[in-house]
C-alpha cells in the first residue's frame, strides 16, 4: 500500500467523504442495495448513541423525536439531510455576521454568558478562538458574508427565473420543492404552513423571502444551541449535558428554573448567577425514553473514551509485566496421559489442547482482571471517588504487594526477577501519580486550572484534549465543504443549480496526489492529525506501536547477547570455567559401533562418579532438552547394539560449559572434555555423565597435552584419540573462521534493526493514510465490494495488539537469520567458492541485460510509435524473434532473481498487516481470505472512525441536543436547511432518498 495516493479534488472529495460517513453510520443494512442508498434509520442512530455515549434509547422515541424533525416522516436519514444537520453550527455563526452591530453583539454576548457559566476559558480555548478569526480572513470572508444571500438567489432564480425577493406563499414553496424534485414534500400542506409560519416570525402579514427572512428560517429553531461551545475545552457530551450522567428533573423545580433563568438573562451578572444553576442541573432531563447506562467506558478500546491514554498504556504494561514477574510457568509439565502412553500422538494433541486452555484461563485471571481493576477511574466523564480508590487498591495489590507474598518459587523469568520488580514499581508509581492527579483535580477550581496549559492537559487528560481537536477539525472541514460548494457557483456569472452541477461534473475528473511518509509524520508530530484532519489515533494501535519500539530494543539486545555468548562458547578456551569437575578415566567407557567389520569410535564417553566441587555448579544444570536426550540415547544404542525402551532423565549445563578433567591432570599437563549431560547428582555431588560432545553437538571434544601423549593408559580411549586426529583435521576444515561468523552476525543485526525501525516508522503513517484513502474514496466505502465485510466479526480486531508485538519479533528474527545466512554463505571458506560462482553468473547476466536494455531502448524508439503500432514492422519483427531466443536463456536468471526478491519482500513485510502481502487475486481462494490481518487492521481503523470522525461527532452532538431540547431543529427549520443544501450542493441529490415525507 503506497503512502501517496490520488484523490478527487474540491467538492468531489467532499461527496466521497459524505458517502463514507453514511457507510460508517449504517448498522442494519446488510444487502448491497439498501446499503448503497446511504440511508441511516432510527435503529442506526440508536446503536450509535449506545456505542458512543452509553445512552440507551427507545428506537420509536428516536424515530419520533430525532428522525421526524431532522429527516422527515419516512424516518430515513440521507446524505443531503445529513449535510443540513452538519451545517447547523456554521449557519448559526454566519447568520449574525451582517446583523446591525448592536444586535449582533447582544446575541453573541448572551450566548457567551451562557457559555462562560459552564467552565472558565482555558489556554486551549484561547488558541481556538484565535483560529476562529480565520473566518474573517480573506479566504473565507466572502463566503461567510454572502453565502446565505447567494444560496437564496439560486433558489429564487431556479424557481421564479429572477433573483428578486418574492412574497412567501405556498405556491412559491411548491415551485421551490418541485425544482428540487421534491414533489412529495410539495404536497404536504401542513409542512408548507409550518415553513411559512417560521418565516413570518412575529409578523401578522405574509413575509417576503429576502436575505433577512432566509436567515431567520435557517436559524430560528437553533436558539438552544451555543456555537461558542465548539471552542471550549470540553467533550461533546459535556457541551450538552454537563457532567457524566443524565438525571430526571423535578417537575416542581422546572417551571421555577425557567422563570428564574429568564430574569437572570436580563441582568448584567447573568453568567455568574446562572453558573451554579447549570452545574447542578445542566444534565437533568424530564424524559423516560432514554437514559445513560454504565457501559464500562474505562476499558472502551473501540471508542477510546478514556480520560488519559497514558493510564491505558501503563495499565496494560502493569498487567503484562506483572504476569511475567509474579506468575509461575512450566506449562509443558502438564500431562493428561499415563507415562507409558506419553509419546503417543493422541496424548500430545490432548496435552496441547489442555495447555492452551490453561493459558487462556491464566491470561484471563492474571492479566485481564488486573487490567480491568487498574483501569477504573479512567473514564473521561465519570469522576467517582470509589472507582479511583478501587483502582489504587488494585495497583497496590497486583504490583506492590506480591513481592512480600513469597511467590517467587517457579517464575517464568526468575533469572531477571530483580530487574522486573524495579520495572513493576516504576509502572505502579506512574499509575499512583495518575490517580493522585484524578483526586487532586476534584479540589482545583476550573479557573485556576485553565490558566495554565500544562495543568489543563494534566488534570483534564488526553481524552478531552483529543476530542477538543476533533471539534476544531469539524469546524475546518465544514468550512471547506461549504467553500468548495460555493466556489462551483460563485465563480460563474450564472447562479443556478445547473451551473453547480456542470462545474461539479468537470471537477469530478480531476485528481491530485495526497499523503506521503513525511507528510503523515509531520501531521502526527505537530498534533494536526486531530486539529486539522480530525483523525483519531486509536489508543490500541498506538500502544502496539510503542510496544514495537520496545521490542526493537529488546530483540537487538537478546540477539546480540545470544550471538555473542554462542561465538565465545564455540571459540573460547574450555579450561576457563569456575566449576571444577574430575573423573577417574577407568570409570569411563568409550563405546564404538561396527562399520563393515571395523570398529568405529563414536567419540563419546560414558563416565561414572563424575564429581563437581560444589552445589553451585549443580545449580548450573537443568533438564536436558528432549532432542539432546534422544541424541544421547541414540549414541548409547548404537554403541551397545541395543534399543532402550526409555532413557533416564538427563540434566545438561544450561548457561555455561562445565569441563571435567581426567585423573592425573595438572594445570600445565591436562586432558579435559566438556560435560554434555548427567543423571541426577547425589549428596556427594556425583553423577553418571556423558562427555565428549560440545555445545554444537560435535563429538571427539578432548583437549590437552595429556590426551595427545597417550599417557592415560586406557586402550579404548587411545582408540578415540587415534581417530581424533582425523576428526580434528576435518573439523578444522569445516569450522568457520571466527571473523566470518562475526561479520555475518553483525550484518544480520544491522539489517534486522533497520528492518524493525523501517517497520515501526511506517505504522503510524499507514494508519493515517489508510483513513485518508477511505475518506477520499481512494478505497471505496459506500460502493466498495468489501466494505460490508468490514462490519462483521469485529472481535477479531483484538488480535492486533499481540500481532504488533510478535510481528515485530518475527520481522527482526527473520531478517536477522536471512541476512546472516546470506553473508555467511559469502564469508565461509567452504561455500565461498560457490558464492563467487553465483555472484559472477549474476554479474554476467546483469551486464548482458544492460546491453540488451540499451539496444532495445534504441530500437523501440526507432520501430514503434508512442502507442502499440509499429512504424518499421520488419525491424520490429526481426528484433522480437531475436529477443525470444535470447530470453530463453536469460529468463532462468530472471526466475531465480524473482524468487529471491519475493523471499526478501516476505521476510521484511511478514510482520506488517496494514497491507496484504499477497495480491487480491492470490489472497482470496473462493470465499476464504488467506491473509486476514489487513482486514482486521481496516476493521479497527473504521470502527474507531465510526465513533470519532469529526462529522459523526458533530452529528452525535446534534442528536444529543435534540434529545435534550425538544424544540431544537424542528421539522420546518430542517426543511428550510435542506433546501439550502439542495441549492448550494445539488450534486448530493443523487444520494437523496425520495420517499413520503408527509406527517403520520
Amino acid at each position: 500500500m503506497s503512502l501517496t495516493f490520488e484523490k478527487p479534488v474540491g467538492a468531489a472529495v467532499d461527496v466521497k467523504e459524505l458517502q463514507y460517513i453514511a457507510s460508517l453510520l449504517q448498522t442494519s443494512q446488510d444487502s448491497k442495495d439498501t446499503f448503497r442508498d446511504a440511508s441511516v434509520d432510527a435503529a442506526d442512530i440508536t446503536h450509535y448513541l449506545m456505542s458512543r455515549f452509553g445512552i440507551e434509547a427507545d428506537e420509536d422515541y428516536i424515530r419520533n423525536r430525532i428522525m421526524f424533525d431532522l429527516a422527515g416522516a419516512d424516518g430515513t436519514f440521507d446524505i443531503p439531510e445529513m449535510v443540513s444537520v452538519l451545517l447547523i453550527p456554521f449557519l448559526k455563526k454566519v447568520s449574525v455576521l451582517d446583523l446591525p452591530q448592536e444586535e449582533a453583539q447582544d446575541a453573541s454576548t448572551k450566548r457567551e454568558q451562557v457559555n462562560t457559566s459552564i467552565t472558565s476559558i482555558s489556554k486551549f480555548e484561547l488558541e481556538a478562538l484565535r483560529k476562529k478569526e480565520l473566518l474573517r480572513s480573506v479566504e473565507m470572508h466572502d463566503v461567510n458574508a454572502n453565502i446565505i444571500k447567494n444560496v437564496l438567489e439560486i433558489i429564487l432564480q431556479d424557481a421564479t427565473g429572477s433573483v428578486e425577493p418574492q412574497p412567501l406563499t405556498k405556491d412559491l414553496l411548491i415551485k421551490i420543492f418541485e425544482k428540487c424534485q421534491e414533489e412529495e414534500l410539495s404536497k404536504d400542506d401542513n409542512l408548507l404552513s409550518e415553513m411559512i409560519a417560521v418565516a413570518s416570525g412575529e409578523l401578522n402579514d405574509g413575509a417576503i423571502l429576502d436575505t433577512e427572512t432566509f436567515k431567520r428560517v435557517l436559524t430560528s429553531d437553533l436558539e438552544s444551541y451555543n456555537e461558542h461551545l465548539e471552542h471550549r475545552f470540553t467533550t461533546h457530551f459535556e457541551d450538552v449535558f454537563g457532567s457524566g450522567s443524565i438525571k430526571k428533573v423535578d417537575e416542581s423545580k422546572k417551571a421555577k428554573k425557567e422563570e428564574s433563568n429568564q430574569e437572570e438573562l436580563s441582568d448584567d451578572k447573568a453568567g455568574e448567577s446562572r453558573s451554579k444553576e447549570n452545574e447542578e442541573s445542566e444534565n437533568e432531563m424530564d424524559s423516560e425514553h432514554f437514559k445513560k447506562v454504565f457501559h464500562f467506558s474505562a476499558i472502551d478500546y473501540q471508542a477510546d473514551t478514556f480520560r488519559r491514554s497514558t493510564h491505558y498504556l501503563f495499565a496494560w504494561m502493569a498487567a503484562i509485566f506483572g504476569y511475567l514477574t509474579y506468575w509461575p510457568g512450566y506449562l509443558n509439565s502438564i500431562s493428561v496421559c499415563s507415562p507409558e502412553n506419553a509419546d503417543m500422538f493422541g496424548c500430545k494433541v490432548a496435552n496441547a489442547i489442555v495447555i492452551w486452555f490453561r493459558i487462556l484461563f491464566r491470561m484471563i485471571w492474571s492479566v485481564c482482571l488486573p487490567l480491568i481493576l487498574i483501569s477504573l477511574g479512567n473514564h473521561v466523564h465519570r469522576d467517582n471517588p470509589l472507582e479511583i480508590l478501587l483502582s489504587i487498591a488494585a495497583v497496590i495489590g497486583f504490583i506492590f504487594a506480591p513481592p512480600y507474598w513469597n511467590v517467587r518459587s517457579d517464575m517464568v523469568f526468575a533469572e531477571y526477577y530483580s530487574e522486573l520488580i524495579v520495572v513493576n514499581y516504576i509502572i505502579g508509581s506512574v499509575l499512583l501519580i495518575i490517580h493522585l492527579c484524578n483526586i487532586v483535580r476534584r479540589f482545583i477550581p476550573e479557573k485556576m486550572m485553565n490558566k495554565n496549559k500544562l495543568l489543563t492537559i494534566i488534570f483534564r487528560g488526553s481524552g478531552v484534549r483529543n476530542e477538543f481537536g476533533i471539534k476544531q477539525a469539524a469546524i475546518k472541514k465544514v468550512q471547506k465543504l461549504v467553500k468548495n460548494a460555493y466556489d462551483l457557483n460563485h465563480n460563474s456569472g450564472d447562479k443556478s443549480q445547473s451551473t453547480s452541477l456542470l462545474n461539479f461534473m468537470r471537477l469530478a475528473e480531476e485528481r491530485e496526489v495526497g499523503g506521503g511518509f513525511l507528510w503523515a509524520w509531520k501531521l502526527f508530530i505537530s498534533g494536526n492529525v486531530y486539529d486539522e484532519e480530525g483523525i483519531w489515533m486509536h489508543t490500541r494501535l498506538m500502544t502496539g506501536n510503542l510496544a514495537q519500539l520496545l521490542m526493537i530494543v529488546g530483540a537487538f539486545v537478546y540477539m546480540f547477547n545470544l550471538s555473542n555468548s554462542s561465538i565465545e562458547t564455540a571459540y573460547s578456551n574450555t579450561l576457563q570455567n569456575p566449576c571444577d569437575s574430575f573423573v577417574d578415566i577407568d570409570k569411563c567407557t568409550f563405546p564404538s559401533f561396527s562399520n563393515d567389520g571395523d570398529d568405529t569410535m563414536i567419540g563419546v564417553g560414558f563416565c561414572e562418579d563424575v564429581v563437581v566441587n560444589n552445589e553451585t555448579c549443580i545449580e548450573e544444570f537443568g533438564a536436558a532438552p528432549s532432542f539432546l536426550q534422544n541424541i544421547l540415547c541414540l549414541y548409547r544404542s548404537a554403541a551397545t547394539n541395543t534399543t532402550f525402551s526409555s532413557c533416564p532423565q538427563l540434566y545438561s549445563p544450561l548457561n555455561t560449559t562445565i569441563i571435567t578433567a581426567f585423573n592425573g591432570s595438572t594445570a600445565e599437563n591436562y586432558c579435559s572434555s566438556p560435560i554434555t549431560a548427567c543423571t541426577e547428582f547425589d549428596d556427594e555431588y556425583k553423577a553418571t555423565c556423558v562427555i565428549g560432545v560440545n555445545k554444537v553437538l560435535m563429538p571427539f571434544d578432548f583437549q590437552g597435552d595429556l590426551c595427545e601423549n597417550f599417557t592415560l593408559g586406557k586402550e579404548d580411549f587411545e582408540e578415540v584419540l587415534n581417530q581424533l586426529s582425523e576428526n580434528l583435521q576435518f573439523q578444522s576444515y569445516v569450522t568457520p573462521a571466527k571473523s566470518a561468523v562475526i561479520i555475518a552476525v553483525i550484518a544480520g543485526l544491522i539489517f534486522s534493526i533497520f528492518a524493525g525501525v523501517f517497520y515501526f516508522s511506517f505504522n503510524i503513517p499507514s494508519q493515517i493514510i489508510t483513513i485518508m484513502k477511505f475518506r477520499s474514496g481512494a478505497i471505496e466505502s459506500l460502493h466498495g465490494k468489501k466494505f460490508l465485510k468490514y462490519r462483521r466479526k469485529l472481535f477479531e480486531t483484538t488480535v492486533l495488539t499481540g500481532a504488533y508485538i510478535w510481528g515485530m519479533v518475527l520481522v527482526c528474527v527473520s531478517v536477522f537469520l536471512f541476512v546472516t545466512l546470506v553473508v555467511f554463505f559469502f564469508t565461509y571458506h567452504v561455500t565461498r567458492q560457490y558464492a563467487e560462482v553465483i555472484a559472477a553468473a549474476f554479474i554476467g547476466v546483469f551486464v548482458t541485460l544492460m546491453v540488451k536494455f540499451l539496444i532495445t531502448s534504441s530500437l523501440d524508439k526507432y520501430s514503434f510509435s508512442d502507442g502499440f503500432y509499429r512504424e518499421r514492422p520488419v525491424i520490429a519483427n526481426l528484433t522480437s524473434v531475436t529477443l525470444e531466443g535470447w530470453n530463453l536463456a536469460t529468463t532462468s536468471a530472471f526466475m531465480i532473481s524473482r524468487a529471491i526478491q519475493i523471499m526478501v519482500i516476505v521476510a521484511v513485510n511478514v510482520g506488517r498487516f496494514d497491507r496484504p502481502i499477497l495480491s487480491r487475486d492470490l489472497d482470496e481462494v473462493g470465499s476464504v481470505v488467506v491473509d486476514k490481518y489487513p482486514l482486521y487492521f481496516f476493521q479497527d481503523l473504521l470502527s474507531t472512525d465510526a465513533h470519532r470522525h469529526p462529522y459523526i461527532e458533530r452529528l452525535g452532538m446534534m442528536f444529543l441536543m435534540k434529545l435534550k431540547h425538544p424544540n431544537f431543529a424542528k421539522r420546518a427549520g430542517s426543511m428550510w436547511r435542506l433546501l439550502f443544501v439542495m441549492a448550494l450542493m445539488p450534486y448530493v441529490r443523487k444520494n437523496r432518498i425520495v420517499a413520503m415525507h408527509s406527517e403520520n
